[in-house]
């Protein structure tokens, strides 16, 4: 047996053996949920600059096990998801010995942590492995930065993956609750393997420094923009990632509070963001017709400040939500070293994308019940997942229905999300079958629409796609 496989099982086989052994005290309260699914996506032509057409993205197979255990004050809880990725990475001869390689798998977990309550009047306290979401917004949530972003899945639409923290919630009165977080390392998000093209496609480029008025940036991107399709380039890349050290330790405090019939909540966090940028681009000699070129990326240090409030307008039971983050940060910039002269007679540039200070992501929304069959949402987003620094910033419609029918076992889900600035968007509708138990049948299209140079246009998104899930819930 491979020491890949090794790895993940002695961990399972430890985290059921420590249930099995809490589960051994009188009074221990144990749950179990999961689920078993299999996912097909397939890309969809269409799309500008895009040349996966018609390819297998997703061959999926998954298990999912969640397991939670109480005893008196004390909670248990562990997940593990086994995946089946379904596509061989064997390249080599030696490689087809290689199970690992010829039948890939991997495991995730988002919780394995151990909260005890009431450790001191209204206190509780949890450690380990845990996803905190903050916010009272619909997925689009700028106050809440603790954990970092699944965005390998486009229909998970940034779902939240676990870290290793430490959380305390005091409760002094009912109505407030203060709560304190510590993440002692920092973990990146999951991108997708289309990212790389944020960096190196021109349209991604240019809109990376589109606010910046330095003229030997407007001439290379004048430069690019003439060479195009007379050279080719060979990228290579580097991300620093923070020191594991306490100064790079990331934390957040949240006061959460009743006013109004309304929950509110006032946060601050302090750490990083999830995502790395382009910080320098230098350009090697040209070896033919192909130029080498380096790319550094970082994680940008921030701030956040927040504040959130949802609840339901008195009298016509409209939900409404509004969250505004202040993001604090430092001057943000790349530096760019092109390999030739510049007019200015400088050999490198730096485009100042913005200088430090703050910018604000906000999102405000409704939803409506007309019947109990049919469900409408819309919501006002600045600031998308992925962006960061206010010449980044563009502003979305995120409008949708839900109809559900023949007794709740069919469901039809439309959702659309619109960037007011630029026109570009993504449209995904969903068909669910419920027809016995716990059997979910779903099928869809996630499709993006927009020109080369947009936001959900260029290639760096991904492609369009068709998907079909079948999902057996435990």
């Amino acid at each position: 047996m491979t020491p890949l496989l090794l790895r993940p099982l002695c961990l399972t086989v430890s985290v059921v053996s420590l249930l099995f052994s809490f589960a051994s005290h009188a009074g221990l309260e144990l749950k179990l949920s999961g689920h078993v699914s299999t996912d097909i996506h397939v890309d969809l032509p269409g799309k500008p600059n895009e040349t996966a057409a018609w390819m297998l993205d997703r061959n999926d197979n998954a298990a999912y096990l969640k397991a939670t255990a109480t005893y008196k004050k004390a909670t248990l809880e562990a997940d593990v998801k086994f995946r089946y990725r379904g596509f061989q990475s064997a390249l080599s001869l030696p490689a087809l010995s290689d199970k690992s390689l010829l039948d890939p798998f991997r495991f995730d977990s988002n919780s394995a942590f151990i909260e005890i309550r009431d450790v001191a009047k209204g206190l509780d306290l949890r450690v380990g492995r845990q996803v905190i979401n903050w916010g009272t917004a619909d997925t689009f949530n700028p106050t809440s930065n603790l954990n970092p972003k699944d965005f390998e899945d486009p229909l998970l639409f940034a779902e939240s993956m676990g870290n290793q923290m430490v959380r305390a919630d005091w409760t002094p009165r009912k109505d407030l609750t203060l709560t304190a977080v510590w993440v002692p390392v920092f973990r990146g998000s999951l991108l997708p393997t289309s990212a790389s093209a944020a960096f190196t496609d021109a349209n991604a480029f240019a809109r990376a420094i589109r606010n910046t008025t330095d003229p030997d940036v407007a001439a290379l991107i004048a430069a690019q923009s003439a060479v195009s399709g007379l050279f080719s380039y060979a990228f290579t890349s580097t991300v620093a990632i923070p020191e594991t050290s306490l100064k790079n330790s990331m934390g957040a405090f949240r006061m959460a509070w009743k006013m109004l019939s309304f929950d509110w909540s006032a946060s601050y966090f302090i750490g990083f963001d999830h995502v790395p940028r382009g910080v320098s681009s230098s350009a090697g000699s040209a070896q033919g017709s192909t130029v080498p070129i380096a790319l550094g990326l970082e994680y940008p240090r921030k701030q956040v400040v927040g504040l959130d409030v949802s609840g339901q307008i008195p009298g016509i039971e409209v939900g409404i939500w509004g969250e505004v983050a202040a993001v604090i940060h430092d001057t943000l910039k790349t530096d760019i070293s092109p390999g030739f002269v510049l007019p200015s007679g400088k050999t490198t540039a730096t485009g100042i994308q913005d200088t430090a200070g703050v910018f604000y992501k906000v999102t405000a929304g409704l939803d409506y019940s007309f019947t109990r069959w049919l469900l409408v949402n819309a919501q006002y987003v600045r600031g998308f997942f992925d962006e960061f620094g206010a010449s980044q910033l563009d502003n979305y419609v995120v409008a949708g229905a839900v109809i559900k029918g023949w007794r709740d076992k069919l469901e039809a889900k439309l959702f659309a999300v619109v960037d007011i600035d630029d026109g570009s968007h993504i449209i995904f509708p969903q068909l669910i079958l419920k027809p016995f138990g716990p059997v979910e049948f779903t099928a869809g299209v996630f499709w993006y629409g927009g020109i080369a140079s947009s936001k959900f246009g260029q290639v760096a998104t991904g492609p369009s796609r068709a998907f079909l899930k079948l999902q057996l819930n435990l």
